[in-house]
Order: structure tokens, then sequence, then C-alpha cells
């Protein structure tokens, strides 16, 4: 990157972080803080994953929303209104809750020469029931994450780390699932575990959503909560791609290690894809990455690393990841990054997914309802 185009991302990434500090500190100023009798009530004010309760009824409204900068090399910056997203969630009956997300993604864009694009691009994220069954065993039935890693199943803004997504979280996998799942907690002998299984042959609500798609799913997962500190988590799973009709094996690992302030956190997939056309090929991939407070506990660096080697020749993708982190409180989040890529991925419409092929400084604001 030219000494230029550095200092124009340098000045571009400040302006945004100043206006969502701007935005965040109002946002923080207006919000009630006291009751109807004059006193703090701290139920006013936002808290996270409590939502906003829906008259009456036992049902919440929540959700989140995010602005995302980003100026690659040899590329004008542009400014995304990310997401909208909307969530309906809660209890309807003793042993029974409804879960909704509704999302806008990517309605706004301005480019740094001012040139804006909008478009309405609303769709059914998730949509399911929860129900317990006995203890130890739930069943989820509907359109849920799947389950396969840690980051697809917190792949929002506002509960993730960095601004950029690693390959392998969704890439490897359909994001999105339309079925049942079977979930629960487990003692093997002293051992504490949790699993998850889960089931689609039919087709799926709002099949435009996520990259992979499927109509023929079936995967499981153990994991083992080793200590408070260490999580371990094997996956596996076996589909078919809509459309192409290659039929894919994947299992991976999972871990999640917090010794003292130090957060690591690695997911590895491997996946056999024999083509329809009666050839086969291999897919594989990883990331590591540590965060650590720094000066206070709402300040955080983050440095991560992946890899991917994409299946069908498609491209090696390797990225080295440097960013920083401010949480005012729990559900405000600014977030700056810079990314150093190497290689390059060709998927077959690599403009609809957020690959980032070149060097790039990536910042955003979101804020959890």
């Amino acid at each position: 990157m030219s000494l230029r185009n550095t200092q124009k991302s340098h000045q571009s990434v400040l302006t945004l972080l100043i206006g969502a500090i701007f935005l965040g500190s109002i946002f923080l100023w207006t919000a009630p803080a006291t009751g109807a009798d004059g006193r703090k009530d701290s139920s006013f004010a936002y808290k996270l994953g409590k939502g906003i309760p829906i008259a009456k009824s036992r049902l919440r409204l929540g959700g989140y929303s995010s602005i995302e900068f980003e100026d690659a090399e040899n590329e004008e910056g542009k400014i995304t209104f990310e997401d909208f997203s909307i969530f309906i969630y809660g209890d309807i009956g003793v042993k029974t809750s409804v879960f909704s997300e509704f999302e806008n993604s990517k309605f706004l864009e301005i480019e740094e020469d001012g040139k804006t694009t909008t478009k309405e691009n609303w769709q059914v994220e998730r949509l399911y029931i929860d129900h317990l069954y006995k203890e130890g065993l739930n069943i989820r039935f509907g359109k849920f994450l799947t389950p396969i890693g840690s980051w697809n199943e917190l792949h929002a803004d506002p509960l993730t780390w960095t601004v950029s997504r690693p390959l392998v979280t969704y890439a490897a996998f359909p994001e999105f699932i339309t079925g049942t799942q079977l979930f629960g907690d487990l003692t093997w002998g002293e051992q504490d575990l949790t699993y998850v299984a889960v089931m689609q042959n039919n087709e799926s609500i709002n099949e435009r959503t996520g990259f992979r798609k499927t109509h023929l799913f079936y995967s499981a997962k153990i994991k083992w909560l080793a200590s408070p500190k260490l999580e371990i988590g094997i996956p596996a799973a076996y589909y078919t791609e809509l459309y192409i009709n290659d039929r894919v094996y994947l299992t991976g690992l999972e871990f999640t290690y917090r010794p003292g302030d130090l957060e690591l956190r690695s997911e590895t997939t491997y996946s056999r894809i024999d083509l329809k056309d009666g050839g086969w090929s291999r897919e594989y991939g990883y990331y590591l990455q540590g965060t650590h407070p720094v000066l206070r506990d709402n300040i955080f660096l983050v440095l991560r690393h992946e890899y991917f080697r994409a299946r069908i020749n498609a491209g090696k993708y390797k990225a080295l990841s440097l960013g920083a982190v401010y949480k005012p409180v729990p559900q405000i989040v600014f977030k700056v990054e810079y990314k150093k890529v190497s290689g390059s991925i060709d998927f077959i419409d690599p403009d609809s997914n957020d690959i980032e092929n070149a060097d790039i400084w990536l910042a955003s604001f979101s804020i959890l309802l």
C-alpha cells in the first residue's frame, strides 16, 4: 500500500471512529436513567441480551445494528450500514420458547466520492421454537445457525472481536439450517459435556441467506468442558451442496482457552468433497486468535492468523489481522482492524461475500439491544 493510500486509510478510519464515538456518546447521554419516581432505575437502560418487553406478553424485542468502514488497497473507501437486525423472542409455555431474527443487510453504502447505493434486503435469518423435552434433552425446530464452531452461532458484530470474519467459519459449511436440532448437557463420569445433533432433509426457509446452501444436512458435535478455562469441541457433518450436488464430509476441532485475562480461540475444519462428475477434492482451514485487555477492562487488543485452502482449486488464502476493540458498555462496541492478506480465493460470486482479497483497513460501530 502506498504512503498516500496509507495516509488516506488512516484519515478515513479516524473520521469514522470519531463519528462513531460521538454517536455512541449521544446514545449513552440520552438513554433514560430515572424511573417515574425520579430515582435511578437500571431497568430503563439497555442491557445485554435483555431486550425490551412487548406490552404485557412474555415476548421481548431486541436486535442489533452495525456500521462498517472498509478501505482496501487500490480501492476507494466506503461506509456500509452493514446490519439492522430485529429479534422477537421469549417464552410461550412452561418449557417452550420462540426466537426470530429479521435482518436488513448492507442496505446503504456511501462511497468516498459521496456516491450512495440503497437497497432493501430483508431476510429471515432465524425462526425457531425450542422445547425442553426432559432434563438434558432440548428440541429445536425451524431455521437456526449451524452449530459448527463457535463463531457462526455468535457472529453478530457486537459479539465478535474483529470486524472481519475468518473464512473457515462460513465458507466450509452452510451457515443456516432449516430442520431439527437436539441439544443438551451430559455428564460422563466426572466430566461435563454438551452435545448437539442436527438434521435437515427439506427446503430451507429463505434460501437466499448464507454462502453454502443445502437441503440435506446431518451433523453432530460433542464439546468437553474440561475446566472453567478450557472448552474443546469436535464437530462432524455430512451434506450435499444445493444446485451443485457435491457430497461433503466434514470434521473439525475447536477450542477456547482462557488463562487469566488472555483468551485463545481457534476453529479448524477439514472436508472431503465427492464431486458430481465422479472426482473428489478437499478443503481445509483454520484460525487462531488471541485477545487481551489493555489499559482498562473495556479496551482490548486482538491478533489473529487464518488460513483457508478452498475446494476444487479455488485458491489459498492467508491473512494476519491486528485489531483493537473499545466497549464503553457491553452493548456498544467500537472496532478497528488492519488485515494483511496473501493469496486469494476465487469463489463463483465473491462480490456477494465478505472476502478481503487485498490488504484492508476496517472499522465498525455496533449496538446490541
